[in-house]
């Protein structure tokens, strides 16, 4: 086997495994809620022998951990991934070269980003882009390779508010800003007792619904608020394959919404039950069946499951632009309780 050369470092990219330093690594150098998450979900996987999911490439030199980061797959040809952490700490080149010539305003940062992206809004593929300019590039660089090396199609990675480094990182390695998001929550004592004004017919989702779960799902993303940018960047089977695994309730919680006999909509709910958390997944319906108070109609379905499954909370997730869909959910007790910004990268590869 070759030497090392002393002065550059070494990549090791492990399927299925995240070592102890790593994870040590991510929890001195990550915001503690956010490193306190990620161990969360890596010892869950772990108890449910599920550690084939994760990836990690490790930097060392001479045995000493230098940086890593962290991917987690997902079906549907999905993976996200916790950008890079080093022990300098260093964000960037790029981003300290900005520091020294002036301090960053939040203008400044949107418009820096915008710069990695293509003229047409699309993402710059890897291997168009500049060099990467440190260790943290590199890793993510060497991370993406391997997710698409695998056939992930699609790459995510979701950020807080002001983590700007992170994001000119994502940028810099073909990520596109999809959204800013807010998490929202709804107490117990908020739920529905029961489905009042119910103007639509209501099934619970078998395997022998699959097809029309796909046709519907699709149906709803039409002249979508949430997201619109993801339209088109997974087929509708590959979103509910990802959708089935929040959770541990599989497709319990999944309804299926028909106006007269025509279907109308379709609502995905998971649990997780050591938390006593429900999730409100995805809930949409068809442009056509839109309005008349159904959405509430939708949401009082998603508190009623949650009453069922004696859940103390109810959380989702939503695009903050969509005005809309925030109304509506304010309206049945749902309040902000903290937001992120997502990013995506599309492999270079996918030609939808």
């Amino acid at each position: 086997m070759p030497k090392e050369n002393a002065s550059e470092p070494s990549l090791r990219y492990l399927r299925g495994s995240i070592p102890d330093e790593v994870l040590g690594l991510f929890a001195s150098l990550s915001d503690p809620l956010e490193a306190a998450s990620l161990v969360t979900m890596w010892d869950a996987s772990l108890r449910a022998g599920q550690w084939e999911q994760w990836r990690s490439v490790a930097a060392y030199q001479q045995e000493k951990i230098l940086g890593a980061v962290i991917a987690r797959t997902q079906p549907g040809g999905l993976a996200t991934v916790w950008p890079a952490r080093c022990q300098s700490s260093l964000p960037s080149a790029f981003a300290e070269l900005k520091k020294i010539l002036r301090p960053p305003a939040e203008d400044d940062f949107e418009h820096e980003l915008a710069a990695w992206s293509a003229a047409d809004g699309s993402h710059i593929p890897a291997d168009q882009a500049p060099q990467p300019l440190t260790l943290a590039d590199r890793l993510l660089f060497r991370i993406v390779e391997e997710l698409e090396g695998e056939g992930i199609q699609l790459i995510q990675s979701i950020l807080p508010p002001q983590a700007q480094a992170d994001a000119l990182a994502l940028a810099h390695a073909g990520f596109e800003k999809l959204a800013d998001l807010l998490y929202l929550q709804c107490p117990a004592e908020a739920f529905a007792t029961e489905a009042f004004g119910t103007t639509l017919a209501c099934r619970s989702y078998t395997a022998a619904d699959h097809d029309l779960l796909c046709e519907i799902l699709t149906a709803t993303y039409e002249d979508t608020l949430d997201c619109p940018l993801l339209n088109g960047l997974q087929s509708a089977a590959e979103v509910a394959a990802g959708y089935r695994q929040t959770g541990q309730t599989e497709t319990s919680g999944w309804r299926i919404f028909f106006d007269e006999s025509e279907p109308a909509g379709c609502l995905l709910m998971g649990a997780h039950t050591a938390e006593r958390i429900a999730e409100l997944v995805y809930m949409g319906l068809r442009p056509e069946s839109r309005g008349h108070g159904r959405g509430a109609e939708l949401v009082r379905h998603a508190q009623l499951i949650a009453r069922e499954w004696n859940c103390e909370q109810i959380v989702l997730s939503v695009d903050a632009a969509n005005r809309p869909a925030r109304q509506l959910y304010e309206r049945c007790g749902f309040q902000i309780w903290d937001s992120r910004q997502a990013f995506v990268r599309r492999a270079a590869n996918d030609d939808r």
